[in-house]
């Protein structure tokens, strides 16, 4: 079977329910959808989607579609072994028209999850205490009643070791809880994502040392390209694929991505908290250390390089100065190891090293995104019921090398290009004839070449 005739029964669109208080009753649209959209992205705590609609009826006109309407659609997976549909709730942010002939024209919908459009009809202006993650969670329940993962929120919420005191200034509740999780890092100074998902009902809070050292979802079968089995029934046969340049190593030292000296200034003592930054050294070797590359212990950084006998990062490029915080909060108590101590406002950190973590959060989210891989494969792999495959999981993926030897084995993976990827963002592209995901995903290291 090839690859075509494989895709065509992946899916089945149930239900594309047309509904607002302007219409005496809801309109089914499934049969008129001629494609649709879904975006997932690890840094959006919402999904966002772009549906098509063939209008041989005059429905833009008779609907009177002006935005805000409701669209509640339900895809169900044609895998033997999932039955569960899976369903999303979206409003209409704006509808245009293009006309394809005298007879028939195509409404083009832009659609945002039901969360994210209650979420910009509310304000938020009001104190919170607590943990980022415990501070998010008191949000979500607040505003949206969803229920918040937080992925081994035991283990994360340890990480975090100081409570904050904040005052959210006129934001919607979704600005919020990003502006919230922005301050959140682990102890090794991992950012934490906020997310949606396109399979559950849910937000996601997890760090990316927690997402670094999952394991890949498709152990036994790797993402590859391999122009010999076109014909064969493998699904994970990469079908189109780019790399792009997210940044370069000028940019890099520009922002003081490399090698920097940092002082934070607290105003009300004139106190600077002062450390230097090296991204080998800060970033790299602990990674290396702690296991979070995950077998891929080459980074994209070499300290053979040199300027004057020195590394980049052992030269300090930029002296960057900013304010910690007013000292606002600043009740002292005892805590429970009889130290004197006081919670911080939303900038403040008590130490330099908790500084320094908050730049290193900056930092790993930056170089992660250096080079992105976007690759379109089958969508069958990601629409396993009511299991979240995408956005934050590892996958395996294989590139062979340019001038591949048949006969050496393992040495023909090009081992820049392959391993371990973490999807950061999702494209579902469901068609009336398939239905693929395209997949944007990063890493931090690569894999070391036997040659």
């Amino acid at each position: 079977m090839s690859p075509v005739e494989r895709t065509r029964t992946s899916y089945e669109l149930d239900q594309v329910l047309l509904e607002s208080e302007r219409l005496p009753n809801p309109i089914e649209l499934k049969r008129v959808v001629t494609d649709l959209d879904i975006f997932e992205h690890l840094d959006k705590p919402y999904l966002t989607a772009e549906m098509s609609v063939a209008d041989q009826t005059n429905l833009y006109e008779t609907a009177g579609i002006i935005g805000g309407e409701r669209i509640t659609i339900t895809i169900s997976s044609l895998k033997e072994d999932i039955s569960k549909p899976i369903t999303n709730h979206f409003y209409v942010t704006k509808a245009k028209v293009i006309y394809t002939n005298d007879d028939s024209q195509l409404i083009i919908f832009s659609l945002i999850e039901d969360i994210a459009f209650k979420s910009n009809l509310y304000n938020v202006n009001r104190y919170y205490f607590g943990k980022c993650g415990n501070i998010i969670e008191k949000i979500a329940k607040q505003y949206f009643k969803e229920e918040l993962d937080l992925d081994t929120p035991v283990d994360q919420l340890k990480n975090e070791k100081q409570n904050l005191h904040l005052i959210v200034p006129n934001m919607d509740p979704l600005e919020a809880m990003q502006w919230v999780r922005n301050r959140a890092t682990t102890t090794e100074g991992f950012p934490f994502y906020l997310h949606s998902s396109f399979t559950k009902n849910k937000l996601f809070f997890r760090d990316l040392g927690t997402l670094l050292t999952q394991p890949v979802i498709n152990p036994k079968e790797s993402f590859r390209i391999d122009k010999a089995s076109l014909d064969s029934p493998s699904n994970k046969m990469i079908i189109n694929h780019k790399f792009d340049s997210y940044q370069n190593i000028v940019t890099m030292i520009a922002k003081g991505l490399v090698g920097s000296n940092y002082r934070y200034i607290d105003t009300t003592q004139e106190t600077p908290r002062t450390f230097s930054f090296d991204v080998r050294k800060d970033l790299y070797d602990i990674l290396i250390d702690k296991g979070y590359m995950n077998g891929q212990e080459n980074p994209e950084f070499s300290t053979l390089y040199k300027v004057d006998g020195k590394s980049f990062n052992q030269i300090k490029s930029r002296n960057i100065t900013r304010v910690g915080g007013s000292n606002s909060q600043r009740n002292f108590f005892w805590d429970e190891d009889q130290k004197h101590t006081w919670d911080n406002s939303y900038s403040e950190s008590k130490t330099a090293a908790g500084y320094k973590q908050i730049v290193i959060s900056h930092v790993v989210d930056d170089v992660l995104k250096r080079a992105p891989l976007t690759m379109i494969v089958d969508g069958i792999n990601f629409i396993d019921g009511d299991k979240h495959s995408t956005i934050g999981n590892n996958i395996a993926v294989e590139f062979p090398k340019s001038t591949a030897d048949r006969d050496k084995g393992s040495s023909q993976i090009d081992t820049r290009r392959s391993g371990n990827y973490l999807i950061f963002a999702c494209r579902h592209m469901f068609k009336k004839e398939k239905y693929e995901v395209s997949l944007s995903c990063v890493k931090m290291g690569n894999l070391k070449s036997n040659d």
